[in-house]
């Protein structure tokens, strides 16, 4: 209860303000019954012990009872004393920490980006600006507000080793009879999913920081029906409840923006579900913005997401959460960057890359959801293909789990989307289970 008691103080302001006035409340009344510092009765108490032989002289045995009633008396009121300093000790240990938490945060958020601005031959390698999806006739009122968010936003190139490749156009050979021709339907795939969630086994006992969401289905439309998908992963940042406030935010507002615009009326193409996928981002980010504005709060949160429409997938990511790729042919390749400091500390050659699994300050980010409303989003597109899985993870697997390590079980249990899922949640407690543990397996087929 009294760990309860704590990390609700801990997420919401308004039970500080109530408790900081109950404690001043409670000062004043028990300063009022004990007639001041020090208490009348210690006082009297101090007072009378020394008389103690000259009044059992000239009282006897009948003394007994009121020295004990002013023996109880002045510990009771010792008792709530100390409860009293406690619990100020307390509140002012909460503050502090408080405080120097945030100071550590921000000096570690300027020494990463003080970095990642001295970091330009990496920068120019990897973040090459391309020109924007165009915009979806007909959107909404609120897609136009959500896209406006985010104009300055720009999609990003293929990582290196990856390209689209162009449609194809075939000849047609002329035909002599009057029927019509009917267009061959397009080859569908399809998509079978495997999701894994645990607390892990440090924190089973603490609420899970770590959201995830798996939607797929089919868009119907006036040429055949396109598969979509969305899947994110979101870990949240800002202490066990807020960590777990933030991240669910950020699940149900990325949900709510995609799903509505997917299933409505206006139809959204291939090359637009990049776009859509960052406005979603952008309005979740915002929110938690606002969240933090209003309650006084410090919640931020992780993504890695993708979202699936047709034959393309559009990937985002903010944090250190990461969206993998695996192929037979190919193995495992990481697709995402992590916005972390010992990432930025590997790229310029401060630490090695076996380094970041042991380094003190490796949980430190750089870049996540709900801490500034101007929001870098790390975005690329990619064709879909036959026999490609996509692998979504929180730093609960990767940090328990080496990358060789996922090749070897995802070529163990492919192409069973649950079983590889549930064998890397498996994988992560064996190694011992640090952090709370999420995965989204999607195999396509």
């Amino acid at each position: 209860m009294l760990e309860k008691f704590q990390t609700t103080y801990a997420t919401q302001i308004w039970v500080k303000y109530t408790t900081c006035l109950g404690v001043f409340f409670a000062g004043i009344l028990l300063f009022w019954i004990s007639s001041g510092f020090p208490p009348h009765a210690w006082r009297f108490l101090l007072q009378t012990l020394p008389l103690i032989p000259r009044l059992w002289m000239l009282k006897g045995p009948s003394i007994l009872l009121p020295l004990a009633a002013l023996i109880m008396l002045s510990f009771t009121l010792l008792f709530f004393w100390m409860v009293l300093a406690t619990v100020i000790i307390w509140i002012v240990k909460e503050q502090r920490n408080y405080l120097l938490e945030r100071q550590r945060f921000e000096a570690s958020l300027q020494k990463a980006e003080s970095l990642a601005a001295n970091d330009l031959v990496y920068q120019q390698s990897w973040q090459q600006p391309i020109v924007a999806a165009p915009r979806v006739a007909g959107q909404s009122q609120h897609q136009e507000r959500l896209s406006s968010a985010s104009s300055v936003a720009t999609l990003e190139p293929l990582p290196p080793k990856w390209h689209e490749e162009p449609t194809m156009v075939l000849p047609l050979n002329r035909q002599t009879t009057t029927e019509t021709i009917k267009p061959l339907a397009e080859k569908q795939y399809t998509l079978s999913i495997g999701t894994g969630l645990d607390a892990g086994i440090k924190r089973k006992d603490k609420p899970n920081e770590d959201r995830l969401l798996a939607i797929q289905g089919t868009l119907a439309n006036d040429t055949c029906p396109q598969p979509f998908g969305l899947f994110v992963i979101a870990d949240g940042i800002g202490g066990h409840a807020n960590g777990q406030e933030a991240s669910r935010l950020a699940i149900q507002h990325i949900r709510d923006v995609v799903i509505p615009a997917l299933l409505s009326d206006v139809k959204i193409n291939e090359e637009q579900s990049a776009e859509l996928l960052l406005d979603a981002i952008q309005e979740a980010n915002n929110s938690l913005c606002q969240y933090n504005q209003m309650y006084k709060s410090d919640i931020g949160t992780t993504v890695t997401a993708a979202l699936v429409v047709g034959k393309t997938i559009s990937i985002a990511n903010v944090g250190d959460s990461r969206t993998y790729s695996y192929t037979s042919a190919s193995g495992l390749k990481k697709l995402t960057r992590d916005h972390s400091l010992v990432a930025r500390l590997v790229e310029n050659g401060a630490i090695s890359a076996d380094d970041v699994y042991t380094h003190p300050r490796r949980n430190e980010i750089y870049r996540s959801l709900g801490h500034k409303t101007s929001l870098d989003v790390d975005m690329f597109t990619h064709p879909l293909t036959a026999e490609t899985t996509l692998l979504l993870c929180s730093d609960g697997l990767w940090e328990m789990v080496r990358d060789p390590v996922i090749q070897e079980i995802l070529s163990a249990e492919l192409p069973d989307a649950t079983k590889a899922s549930e064998a890397l949640v498996q994988a992560a407690l064996n190694g011992g289970g640090q952090d709370n543990i999420s995965v989204i397996v999607v195999n396509v087929s």
